[in-house]
């Protein structure tokens, strides 16, 4: 096998020792050899292009497929070549292999192309197309790209005037002309594919060119500081009565009157051979013109060094204080495009919005600014020419984007020059066709802006290294545990313009959204916590257009033993236990503390009770038995002394009932040991003071052990209705009645005496504070008191203890500290 080719239709052409055969679905489906037109043996090359055309060649003659034969094709390029090739447009390339270089035929038309068009050598051997529509060229000195670029390239050698090359400013006519302007040696024009050169010869001066109008009467054009010139037949002829001057940006009105500027002079308007100067007493912002646009409506725009005017009626009214270098109009939007030395301003209706460099401008020096046919922004500053995505603009105008990234263009994209000469002529003009044409440094230049988009972008992961050591390439990378540096590199092959490729980038599982890389291919992550990732990368080509496809790769970062899930399992349960532990530890201290200081409390009211029943108890019982012996003494007479006597005995005794209730009431949270209902029962014993009432005590259930300070606020709430129904109720018959369950205790008291109405239910009896002390006991244990009574049908009162009142100092001691007792 000596050469193959894929066909659109996917079938194979195979060149061999035996001519030429065609593949299909894996099996030769035909062959060609010396019957069907070829030199079978002498075949060495075959190609195959879109529209379905088959080339052969043997190296001295080529061959074209017509039907089920081969036949000749004369004339094709070179008589001699090593390499074919059928671009994308159908286009035949040959390479000589020799000192021909490599020639194109279109058509019939056949270019050639050696060291003399920018080949490295003439000895080319291979040709390749690339998705680009690029054509690759090998030679024995390097290996060399034809871009088929946006723009199109006219210098002197294509029939521009010569003025060194530098062309200072273009113009498109009413008839679709396009006219340039050079350096010292006369204008241009382009029409109907050809170039036409206006010079001395034809009445010009040799000066800088430095504008067009296109008049009623002919073209003009501004020379430096010669004045005017209207094109007469084939001759420029110099317009009478210009003032001296650098003439500035020429143009005409709706009423064919004609404007320029004079350089630090103001505006001029010639009209119809009439001569008007207009300086700042006629309303211009500064004498210092750099640009004359007529916008929408047709009136005359000035820009000068000190503001933007209007000229209305009969003089300029200035519209922005701004600066401005140039002026553009933006018709879709019925605005206006502001180039000064600070960004482009975008104006419209007196609201002024500004674009920096800062924001992605190419350069904050802009010269012209204007739009093609899809509304994109094309604009020129003093070494940048671009284009930009209309709706990027609008973006960033509008706040929603805060970056712009248009597309610069260089000579790699056909211009002759990236540098536009600055200030007081148009470089930049749209023609009738949506071409944008551009006056530059080194010729002239036309973008196609209906060209084919450029193709996506493809992005691929080139490498990954885990601290700067790199990693065999896999879909998946298993990190070692530990904090490592993580960094990956990237790229998207394009040998056009790889330096406006934008990446972006997104780890799953750690970013929340995408990141922008902007132009750079390396990305690096540190300290990623143990789990699972998945890293994608997409690119955004040179038109910002992002690519569906993405690469991926898929990273685990394994764990230390102590990250895992069950170490922090099991690092959880025993903090747990040791907080239980912690906590039971201190729940037995804070116990003990309490039991103390419950002993302490009870040996102290022992201790008090017993020193008034030894000391004032005595003292008083002393003293009223002296008093009833003094008593006994005093004469029978004495009838007021005795009586006073008495009542002071009687005094004396009820100071000693009082006391001996105090010492009781003292003992009263000392006696843990007794049933609750045998506590009762002695201090009803108390208030008895004959056989009635009857007092009948019951019992259900074990009575668990109690806390101390909730059992002595149950007895004070049982004793206060005890006291009530002894004193009181002048009942007959008492019954009490406790019942323990695992709900918690009720003790129920109920007797069959006088009762209470409801407002002594409520309010309780005056002076006493018996009823809501009981309620008082009772939340401070978080119990329930209640009483029901009627006038003449008894009383009841009805005490709940919850389990979590009465029975949590027992919960606590079993399950906390079963040891405190």
């Amino acid at each position: 096998m000596k050469a193959i080719a894929e066909a659109t239709d996917r079938t194979l052409w195979v060149a061999g020792n035996e001519g030429v055969f065609a593949v299909r679905g894996g099996k030769i489906s035909r062959h060609y050899g010396d019957v069907e037109g070829l030199p079978a043996a002498n075949i060495s090359f075959v190609d195959a292009d879109a529209r379905g055309n088959v080339y052969a060649g043997d190296g001295h003659h080529l061959f074209h497929l017509e039907g089920e034969r081969f036949r000749i094709v004369h004339a094709p390029g070179r008589d001699n070549f090593v390499s074919l090739l059928t671009d994308h447009t159908g286009a035949l390339w040959m390479a000589s292999g020799g000192l021909h270089g490599i020639s194109r035929n279109v058509a019939g038309k056949i270019d050639s192309f050696t060291t003399e068009q920018g080949l490295v050598s003439n000895d080319a051997r291979i040709l390749f197309e690339d998705r680009s529509d690029d054509i690759w060229i090998g030679t024995i000195a390097g290996l060399q790209r034809l871009h088929n670029g946006r723009f199109t390239t006219y210098t002197a050698a294509d029939g521009l005037p010569k003025g060194q090359n530098q062309y200072d400013a273009v113009f498109v006519d009413k008839e679709h002309s396009i006219w340039v302007g050079s350096l010292e040696d006369g204008v241009g024009r382009l029409h109907d594919g050809r170039f036409e050169r206006f010079s001395v010869g034809e009445g010009l001066k040799r000066g800088q060119v430095r504008g067009f109008a296109d008049s009623d009467e002919g073209i003009v054009v501004a020379i430096s500081d010669y004045g005017l010139f209207r094109l007469n037949g084939k001759r420029f002829v110099p317009i009478a009565g210009i003032p001296h001057g650098y003439i500035t940006s020429p143009i005409s009105d709706t009423a064919g009157a004609l404007w320029f500027g004079v350089n630090g002079n103001g505006v001029f308007r010639l009209d119809h051979g009439s001569l008007r100067h207009f300086m700042k007493a006629d309303g211009l912002p500064g004498t210092r013109m750099s640009s004359l646009l007529l916008n929408e409506q047709g009136a005359v725009l000035v820009a000068t060094n000190e503001g933007v005017a209007e000229f209305r009626g009969d003089r300029f009214v200035t519209i922005a204080d701004i600066p401005v270098i140039s002026l553009g109009r933006d018709d879709q939007r019925g605005g206006l495009w502001f180039g000064t030395d600070d960004g482009l301003v975008f104006w419209k209706s007196g609201t002024a919005r500004r674009i920096t460099q800062t924001q992605g401008l190419p350069g904050n020096f802009v010269l012209a600014a204007t739009t093609d046919d899809a509304d994109n922004l094309w604009i020129t500053t003093a070494n940048t020419i671009a284009q930009i995505d209309r709706k990027q603009v609008d973006a960033v105008l509008t706040g929603a984007e805060n970056t712009l990234w248009p597309k610069r263009f260089t000579q790699a994209d056909g211009l002759g020059s990236r540098d536009v000469l600055p200030i007081g002529q148009v470089d930049m003009e749209r023609a009738h066709d949506g071409h944008i044409w551009l006056a530059t440094a080194n010729g002239l230049s036309v973008a196609d802006t209906h060209a084919p988009s450029a193709p996506l972008a493809q992005v691929f992961i080139e490498s990954i290294a885990i601290d700067e050591v790199l990693q065999p390439t896999a879909d998946r990378i298993i990190v070692p545990p530990g904090r490592h540096r993580l960094t990956v590199t990237f790229t998207s092959p394009d040998l056009h313009s790889p330096e406006q490729l934008r990446f972006r980038y997104r780890l799953n599982g750690w970013d929340k959204e995408w990141l922008d890389a902007a132009s750079a291919r390396e990305i690096s992550y540190t300290g990623l916590p143990p789990g699972d990732y998945q890293l994608r990368v997409v690119a955004a080509n040179e038109e910002g257009v992002w690519s569906n496809g993405e690469a991926s790769v898929g990273l685990h970062i394994r764990p230390f033993f102590y990250q895992t899930k069950l170490f922090i399992t099991l690092a959880c349960l025993t903090l747990l236990v040791i907080v239980v532990e912690i906590t039971r530890r201190r729940t037995r201290y804070v116990a003990e503390q309490q039991r103390l200081r419950f002993q302490e409390r009870a040996a102290e009211r022992e201790r008090i009770g017993y020193q008034i029943h030894d000391t004032i108890i005595q003292d008083l019982v002393g003293t009223a038995l002296q008093l009833e012996l003094i008593g006994m003494q005093i004469p029978e007479n004495s009838e007021k002394t005795a009586y006073l006597l008495a009542d002071l005995t009687a005094r004396m005794r009820e100071m000693v009932g009082k006391s001996r209730n105090m010492v009781s009431s003292l003992h009263s949270m000392a006696t843990p040991q007794y049933h609750l209902l045998e506590v009762l029962r002695e201090a009803a014993a108390e208030f008895r003071l004959g056989e009635l009432p009857v007092l009948r005590l019951e019992t259900k259930g074990k009575q668990p052990i109690i806390e101390p300070l909730v059992r002595d606020e149950v007895y004070r709430i049982c004793r206060e209705a005890l006291a009530n129904a002894f004193r009181h109720s002048n009942a007959t018959r008492i019954d009490v009645c406790a019942a323990y369950t695992d709900e918690g205790i009720e003790i129920s008291i109920s007797d069959d005496g006088t009762g209470m109405d409801e407002e002594t239910l409520r309010i309780g009896r005056s002076g006493h504070f018996g009823l809501s002390g009981m309620q008082a006991h009772a939340q401070r244990i978080g119990a329930t008191v209640l009483i029901e009574s009627e006038p003449n049908l008894g009383t009841r009162v009805r005490l709940q203890v919850p389990t979590l009142s009465c029975r949590w100092w027992q919960l606590v001691r079993n399950i906390v500290a079963p040891s405190v007792r």
